[in-house]
């Protein structure tokens, strides 16, 4: 008996070791059909339980490498995304990882997408520029065609990842600050969606993505900076959403929130409002509204 007790305690530690231990991911992002780099792509690794949230997020270098660091030993999906490609997606069985300790995928091969297959390779390159620790994703007519709103194009950018929930992290961190054409926009980031959601595709110009932004920044917490460069005169003015849900049984309940935020050369401005009243339970409609003004 003591010996089938041991057994058991022995492979439990066995087990609690095994998947206490971390490993590394990582490969080479690749055309298809080129076989060119494709850098700065942006690489996401989820938990095969849950998709649309995010384990760990990373970009590839300048010649299309990444490598994930301390990743814990369960079944994953590995995403890749990159401006004007078909999302790239592979399942990583958790019994790969026991081979080695570094997982080398080697090379993935990434198909240009049909909305822009027609553009050359280089054209889309340089919608990528990084220069020290800034990188820039400029915003021309064919990839604003491929967008329903600036969040839409926000979701493009690398390094930027976004779940389910709109919760965006970069580069793994969360504390993003925002800028608008330079200024910091002192606003919640609920606001900051809805403002971008609010916007068309083509009002935008380019994101500009800082990393590591200084000392000033550092002592906030903040864990980098995404500057949104408004074409000249575009979205100025009044800009906001409405949402609420109502039900009614044997009295009416109700909640919602509103924000409107004020943009013009010198001014962001930003009000919320959050009204509720609930009571008991009955059958519920959720609506949800819209609405852009220019002042």
């Amino acid at each position: 008996m003591k010996k089938i007790l041991f057994i058991f305690i022995a492979i439990l530690v066995f087990s609690s070791v095994a998947m206490a231990q971390r490993y590394t991911i990582k490969g080479k992002i690749l055309d298809a059909i080129s076989k060119e780099k494709l850098p700065y792509s942006s690489i996401s690794l989820h938990y095969k339980t849950d998709t649309l949230g995010i384990y760990k997020g990373i970009i590839a270098d300048t010649n299309g490498n990444f490598e994930i660091k301390n990743v814990k030993k369960r079944d994953m999906i590995l995403k890749v995304s990159f401006v004007g490609y078909k999302p790239f997606r592979k399942e990583i069985g958790v019994l790969e990882f026991d081979k080695e300790k570094v997982l080398n995928l080697g090379d993935l091969f990434m198909e240009l997408s049909g909305e822009l297959a027609g553009v050359e390779i280089t054209a889309k390159i340089e919608r990528i520029i990084v220069d020290d620790d800034k990188l820039t994703m400029n915003v021309d007519e064919q990839l604003a065609a491929t967008a329903t709103s600036a969040f839409d194009l926000l979701k493009r950018v690398p390094g930027v990842f976004i779940d389910k929930d709109d919760n965006l992290t970069l580069n793994g961190k969360s504390g993003v600050l925002f800028q608008y054409n330079g200024r910091d926009l002192r606003m919640e980031y609920k606001s900051v969606v809805d403002l971008l959601k609010s916007m068309t595709p083509d009002q935008v110009e380019r994101f500009e993505v800082l990393s590591n932004p200084g000392v000033r920044y550092d002592a906030e917490g903040t864990a980098g900076i995404i500057n949104i460069k408004i074409k000249k005169n575009q979205n100025y003015g009044i800009n906001g959403s409405v949402w609420g849900r109502a039900s009614y049984q044997t009295m009416l309940n109700y909640y919602g929130s509103m924000s409107l935020s004020y943009v013009d050369d010198k001014w962001t401005t930003s009000l919320g409002f959050s009204p509720m009243k609930w009571g008991s339970r009955g059958t519920s409609r959720d609506e949800r509204y819209t609405a852009k003004g220019v002042g």
